[in-house]
């Protein structure tokens, strides 16, 4: 009898009988058809890959998690129509990728207890694939990545205002879903395929074979760490990998895992300082002479040049630099001390002192740009942007740092850079900051208040605003009543807060500062859920035919409802002459710039590729008093929000150290085009961009692109000059609110 007669009637070697699928009755309910196919498409899947994991299973498993955070890697830069696919940065992100996948399976493999490995591991991946996803979510919707530790701090904030902006982000990165969170899934399904209990039987060859294969991984861990570790350092992006380092910087040129791993070492042992040599600084400091002064616009020819010939004197303060280098125990205080010392300070002008005594309101507006305003449509907007001074070559940089960064340019003066994963804003909240409006103004008695329609404590503006000496800060949520829509009325802000100022003036004779943030532009724009679209939908009229520009508009027009209320209200108080209004944008909307396919406000605003990284920057700035109207005066000088508070020191006949500001005060004397010195008019953008009166120059492109004009004498020495002294204004920005210089210098 053979040996398979034998086992067939063995009844302990018997087969089993084969299971018997019964067919799903036609009549049987959907949902259970539906979960019947899902329980057998995911047995298939298991079993095609239960049926290759032998003998290849090492393979298999190690592949996986190599290619895991590559493919996240690589789906993050496809996602990001900002950055360029193919590069350096390319490489960079296989190897970083390859690499933390290899330490990982490596993790895995050294736990002992594999139930605890396959929970971390799971963990991880799901982190890292939220991650890629928020971060592919924000650089399409602002244009920027977050620091991680940002990110977390507002999270409550961001969850709780905009949930909606949230959802509608994450719909519109579906496509992404499957290569940021699909590894995650898959090692969820396949847990215990992909991190299974091995040598559990202690033999000596399981030990040999343990020892093997650990060596063998830690060798490839190295050698992938390596490599990705020499990639990060070699082209030409050494600065942004240190000193100069934010995820905005980083995530394109090095990718997401080396951005994490640069936030946590830059976290614990600090950012690496640039290297600047103290005699450096010396030589920079240019002076100008008389000759190389070039008019501030058409109409200001003659009095700038007659300006020149006054020999006005300089906006400086008496600070003795000689004994504060002396006295310096610190190298970082020396070199600050060193650089701000030898910056050429800007003169004093015809316009010294012009509203000494004024009162001064002050606006930051949510994503203003010049499609706003418009003759017929904004009758307010346009009266304020074309009459008095008119500033034709202004630009509002976002500064990879959304609305908080625009205010605070706008009140401080200073470029807002990044701090220690924090911005600038949120970083100074317990720096001495002598020179921000509010406590200029607070200091000279007057009644100063500011106030926000939106949330309150959003960029936690509760804990910064006071330390700008806006002790006074009411907004959604603290005392500023407002309609419970989304965005907020404008118009009904400065129909509640502006009277009582007007009234105080009037009677008391106390001058007053008020500042408002606005809100009622903020996206996204639509005619659905916008409420202040959909409220002024009628009054733009026909459109532009794009239906995105077109709420973007509608929505603004209640930001015209509050310029009208304001003038009004100032007029019928007769104090239309006494009153300064400021207002300047807080970033360009950025909100249409979001479908990928389209951006909608360069075909709006007629800017095309070759100018889009500057010129989508290039917005209006407010600059007004009835004392001014009849006397209307051009001015083409290059110039931006870091600009507005020491132009309102000069012309508020406020005494200030000029060279202690990222701006400079734009109706002082320019050099003359193609000359480079520290007191010019640049506008500086912190990613590399930069316009003067010579022309325009593209980080991205590294091209310069002269004025109509202007041809210049060597071309490549100028552009190196201006992107040093562009790259000194945005270092020591930084360093001022890093070590809180202000404190320093007056102590």
């Amino acid at each position: 009898m053979s040996k398979e007669i034998l086992k067939i009637n063995d009844p302990d070697e018997a087969p089993a009988a084969p299971a018997v699928k019964e067919p799903l009755q036609e009549d049987a309910p959907a949902e259970e058809k539906k979960q019947s196919f899902i329980k057998q498409t995911a047995e298939k899947i298991r079993g095609f890959f239960s049926s290759i994991k032998r003998p290849f299973d090492l393979k298999i498993r190690l592949g996986f998690f190599l290619l895991s955070f590559v493919i996240m890697e690589i789906f993050v830069r496809i996602a990001d129509s900002h950055t360029t696919f193919f590069g350096l940065g390319l490489f960079r992100d296989i190897f970083a990728g390859a690499a933390f996948g290899a330490i990982l399976f490596l993790i895995s493999f050294l736990i002992p207890k594999k139930g605890v490995a396959r929970g971390i591991m799971i963990f991880v991946f799901f982190a890292m694939a939220l991650l890629c996803m928020i971060q592919a979510c924000s650089r399409t919707k602002f244009g920027t990545y977050f620091q991680i530790s940002y990110m977390f701090k507002m999270a409550g904030n961001a969850v709780g205002s905009f949930m909606r902006d949230i959802i509608g982000l994450a719909l519109g990165h579906i496509w992404l879903l499957p290569f940021t969170f699909g590894p995650a899934v898959l090692l969820t399904i396949f847990r215990k395929d992909l991190i299974p209990e091995e040598f559990t039987r202690k033999t000596k060859r399981n030990k040999r074979r343990k020892r093997a294969y650990m060596l063998r991984h830690i060798c490839l861990c190295l050698v992938l760490t390596l490599i990705a570790l020499i990639l990060c350092w070699v082209g030409p992006d050494k600065e942004f990998y240190t000193y100069n380092y934010t995820a905005t910087n980083s995530v394109p040129r090095f990718g997401i895992l080396n951005t994490v791993r640069l936030e946590v070492e830059y976290g614990i042992f600090g950012t690496p300082k640039q290297k600047i040599n103290l005699d450096s600084l010396k030589s920079t400091a240019q002076t100008t002479e008389e000759g190389e002064t070039t008019e501030n616009g058409e109409t200001l020819q003659e009095e700038t040049t007659a300006a020149v010939i006054r020999n006005y004197p300089k906006n400086v303060m008496d600070i003795d630099f000689d004994t504060l280098i002396a006295n310096d125990t610190s190298e970082i205080y020396e070199l600050m001390d060193t650089y701000f010392s030898n910056q050429e300070p800007t003169s004093q002008n015809e316009y010294t002192g012009l509203f000494k005594g004024k009162n001064l309101i002050f606006l930051t507006a949510e994503a203003f740009s010049p499609l706003c305003v418009d003759k017929e449509r904004t009758p307010a907007l346009w009266r304020l942007s074309h009459t008095g001074f008119v500033f034709e070559n202004y630009y509002q940089p976002d500064f990879d740092q959304s609305t908080t960064g625009g205010e605070f340019s706008n009140m401080s003066g200073l470029i807002p850079m990044w701090v220690n994963n924090m911005p600038a804003f949120l970083a100074s909240e317990y720096n001495y900051m002598p020179f921000a409006l509010g406590t200029i103004f607070g200091d000279m008695g007057y009644n100063v208040t500011a106030w926000h329609n939106g949330i309150f404590d959003y960029y936690y503006r509760d804990e910064t605003h006071p330390n700008m000496g806006y002790y006074d800060y009411k907004g959604d949520g603290n005392g500023l009543e407002v309609t419970d829509v989304w965005p907020p009325s404008d118009l009904e802000m400065m129909e509640n807060t502006i009277g009582d100022q007007i009234k105080g003036y009037v009677e008391d004779g106390v001058p007053f500062h008020s500042y408002y943030m606005t809100i009622s532009g903020h996206g996204g724009y639509d005619f659905l859920e916008n409420h202040m679209a959909v409220k002024n939908r009628d009054a733009i009229g026909d459109g532009t035919g794009y239906e995105m520009v077109d709420a973007y508009i509608a929505a603004n027009m209640e930001l015209e409802y509050a310029m009208e209320y304001l003038l009004e209200e100032l007029e019928k108080a007769g104090i239309l002459d006494d009153t300064v209004i400021v207002m300047g944008a807080d970033h360009y909307p950025y909100y249409l710039t979001e479908n990928q396919d389209e951006d909608y406000y360069a075909l709006a605003a007629g800017i095309d590729d070759e100018e889009i990284h500057t010129e989508r920057h290039h917005n209006t700035l407010i600059l007004w008093s009835g004392c001014i109207e009849d006397d209307t005066k051009i001015i083409d000088t290059p110039c931006y929000s870091c600009d507005i508070v020491p132009t309102l020191m000069n012309l508020f006949g406020i005494e200030y150290d000029s060279r202690l500001f990222s701006g400079r005060d734009i109706f002082a004397p320019d050099v003359e085009p193609g000359k480079v010195a520290s007191n010019m008019h640049v506008a500086c953008f912190n990613d590399g961009c930069w316009v003067t009166a010579a022309g325009r120059y593209d980080v991205y492109r590294d091209t310069f692109y002269p004025a109509a004009g202007f041809v210049p004498d060597d071309e490549e020495a100028y552009v190196d000059a201006m992107n040093e002294l562009v790259g000194m204004r945005c270092t020591f920005a930084k360093y001022i609110v890093e070590y809180d210089y202000y404190a320093h210098v007056f102590q």
